[in-house]
């Protein structure tokens, strides 16, 4: 039995010993408001256009069928706002309204996207960790976080939404650069407003130009229980038709994307690259293609 001062030194080493191994956690398991098990994954193919597009870019019949499609079609329209040198999206940011077919609000969706290491549980840590470190909280639904999984790699994509209705307006075409500014300086969060030195988010913002407005397809079909959504995008070089669906969690999300491509590749409609979609259309209006152009004009 230990007395006096031989217990006392006892004490404090006991107690610097828990406060190392406390630290220790800190460090090599970080509290996480989300973890694998827990975030949303959009899984995405680009499907070979050729193949699943009849002559007026529509599905073909065959394909509908893969996925348990009808031919109730939606329009969405998109207006993006980035400057000629693409600051925002060099920065991992993209700014977006959307409009869809038959819904009364217009969406104003300002998002951040890491790119990760590798496709699996720690790499999706490590994101979601210097996501924490970069102001988005996830604990307080401000942001929602969700894992875009394509061909090869993954992306985290950190956003927040607003909505609401906008004037008179029936469509995003009268939408000016003015109109889209306006709207997006009550939306955009403060980690993007306020990035880098003398609030460069703030600064680019007033410098953007409207991208679009492009208008695309969307059709709705079920395979394995699971929703799946296929886009079809006019771009200036012919169509970019991209197949999503949303699993919660790393391990659902794996089994149904391996049953998925596979089942694509065995039909030969699978594209072996990422779905860029953002990045095609920025590049396509900030490219080569003159300022102004509308793509909206060429319909399925």
């Amino acid at each position: 039995m230990l007395h006096g001062s031989a217990a006392q030194r006892l004490e404090r080493k006991m107690a610097f010993i828990l406060l190392l191994f406390c630290l220790c956690c800190a460090v090599l398991f970080p509290a996480y408001a989300l973890d694998e098990s827990q975030v949303d994954f959009e899984i995405k193919f680009l499907l070979d256009s050729d193949q699943v597009l009849t002559d007026e870019h529509l599905l073909t019949d065959d394909f509908r069928a893969l996925i348990g499609a009808g031919t109730d079609y939606r329009s969405i329209d998109v207006i993006y706002l980035e400057t000629e040198g693409r600051d925002f999206l060099n920065e991992g940011w993209v700014n977006r309204i959307r409009w869809k077919e038959n819904k009364k609000k217009i969406e104003c969706t300002c998002k951040k996207r890491y790119s990760l290491s590798g496709e699996d549980a720690a790499a999706i840590r490590v994101a979601l960790a210097q996501a924490e470190a970069d102001g988005f909280t996830f604990s307080d639904k401000a942001y929602s976080a969700q894992i875009d999984w394509g061909f090869s790699k993954m992306t985290l994509s950190v956003e927040t939404e607003a909505s609401g209705k906008y004037k008179d307006y029936h469509s995003l075409s009268q939408f000016s650069t003015a109109d889209a500014i306006d709207f997006f300086q009550s939306a955009m969060p403060d980690e993007e407003r306020d990035w880098g030195e003398n609030r460069l988010g703030a600064a680019m913002l007033a410098q953007a130009r409207k991208v679009g407005p492009l208008q695309y397809w969307r059709l709705k079909g079920s395979r394995e229980g699971t929703e799946v959504d296929v886009d079809i995008c006019p771009m200036k070089d012919g169509y970019i038709t991209e197949l999503s669906f949303k699993v919660k969690g790393l391990a659902a999300a794996s089994a149904l994307r391996e049953r998925m491509m596979a089942l694509l590749e065995e039909k030969g409609l699978l594209m072996h690259e990422d779905s860029l979609k953002t990045q095609m259309i920025l590049d396509d209006y900030l490219g080569t293609k003159p300022q102004g152009q509308d793509l909206s004009a060429r319909s399925p």
